[in-house]
């Protein structure tokens, strides 16, 4: 945990980290209340770094109004937004479960496939929510024209309770932004974003249903549609079009379920879904059609068997947060505590006892600082002399910049017949 992050914050607790992005940490807490109350919520504020810097601060508010107007159930909530010692947070509804990416690399690594079914609910799910935002509206009535703009596999959370929640406003477009975009710059993933987006003009709520539909292509296959060794390589695959469908890599895949991934990742955006609702009927009607079954207690079922694995390390962060707060509740436990002033005869022992251990500990303290010191004068001897060298190379190298190697950014052609999706 940070260490600008007190023990409080506001009324809230802070437990433990759960994640850190470019603009903002989010952390576990909890708030308590009269008669054994308590409630674990997530707790977001802006990345150390970035504290002083107001622009970031008003995307922060931005998001922090935006997402108040937001009530549906496949969005995560926010419950309260405030300052402490001139720093926004912002709270929100804990989901116990996992992310959409974790579940993805965890399916591919177990060696097996996202059911079908269950792919196409957290698609509808998705869309069930993206079709509340695109059609928000203030108090007043009036529509926000809300954009998220970075959908992707890191920004959708799957409660245990067989939910698909969409997260993470903070990229996104609506006319209640005091901060907006610079022109040239832009918001989101490179890998979900859709080409007019890319391109920089005019573009529209459509272009989250590109990102939908890339994510749906994923999940299906166990892979990363724009997988490069670069951005740009990313970018010249999503504006040539042409996408392998889902079936190229996963044979048991039917052609409704192609013709539906083609319609959402059609590059001009004319031709896609035109609007989150017609793309989620899409999706129940494949399932219809399909005849499967993918409700929320499958769905449920499901999730509990895959973050249910006996080993730790393979749960997904916000289950290892919440079991190291149980864990620390348990060594912390009242009835086990001993009074400060009731120290017992063997415990006074004991700490006497230990003086000796102690003392050794300190002699192994100073032998590491002198192994460590050695070996950072081995390395200095050692670099010196090819820093020295490398250093005429580097003057000449910028003086005549035509010996250089080509620039990076000039890609070489990509051919529509052999291109495929990037690896793992």
């Amino acid at each position: 945990m940070s260490s600008f992050l007190s023990e409080k914050v506001g009324p809230y607790e802070v437990l433990g980290p759960l994640a850190t992005g470019g603009m903002a940490e989010v952390y576990l807490a909890r708030t308590v209340g009269p008669g054994g109350f308590e409630k674990q919520v997530v707790l977001k504020r802006i990345a150390k770094k970035l504290l002083g810097d107001e622009k970031v601060k008003l995307m922060f508010c931005d998001e922090a109004r935006l997402q108040g107007l937001l009530n549906h159930q496949n969005i995560v909530q926010i419950y309260d937004f405030g300052v402490q010692d001139g720093d926004f947070f912002i709270v929100m509804e804990y989901v116990a479960g996992c992310s959409l990416r974790w579940l993805v690399d965890r399916t591919r690594q177990n060696g097996a496939h996202l059911p079908v079914g269950l792919a196409l609910r957290i698609a509808s799910d998705l869309l069930a929510g993206l079709d509340h935002a695109h059609n928000l509206k203030n108090h007043r009535g009036q529509p926000v024209g809300m954009i998220h703009r970075d959908i992707s596999p890191v920004n959708v959370l799957l409660a245990q309770s067989g939910i698909a929640k969409l997260i993470d406003f903070g990229v996104a477009k609506s006319d209640l932004q005091r901060q907006l975009t610079q022109a040239g710059f832009l918001k989101g993933k490179f890998p979900y974003m859709a080409p007019e987006q890319m391109a920089g003009g005019v573009f529209d709520h459509r272009v989250d249903l590109f990102s939908v539909g890339v994510c749906l292509w994923e999940m299906l296959t166990g892979r990363r549609l724009f997988r490069f060794k670069n951005n740009n390589q990313v970018v010249r695959a999503i504006l040539m079009g042409n996408y392998p469908p889902p079936s190229a890599y996963r044979a048991d895949l039917p052609p409704v379920i192609d013709r539906l991934v083609r319609k959402a990742l059609a590059l001009e955006p004319d031709n896609r879904f035109q609007t989150a609702l017609e793309f989620q009927l899409g999706c129940e009607s494949s399932l219809h059609r399909l005849g499967l079954s993918a409700n929320s207690a499958v769905f449920a079922n499901y999730l509990n068997v895959v973050l249910h694995d006996p080993d730790p390390d393979h749960w997904p962060t916000s289950l290892k947060a919440q079991a190291a707060v149980q864990q620390g509740e348990e060594r912390t436990d009242p009835e086990m505590e001993v009074p400060s002033g009731l120290t017992s005869l063997e415990h006074s022992s004991e700490m006497f006892a230990s003086s000796d251990s102690m003392e050794e500990t300190r002699t192994n303290r100073i032998e590491t600082v002198k192994h460590v010191w050695i070996a950072k004068l081995v390395s200095f001897l050692f670099l010196a002399p090819v820093a020295i060298f490398a250093a005429p190379i580097k003057i000449v190298l910028t003086l005549f910049p035509r010996w250089q190697e080509k620039e990076l950014h000039e890609l070489p052609r990509l051919n529509k017949k052999t291109w495929t999706s990037g690896d793992y």
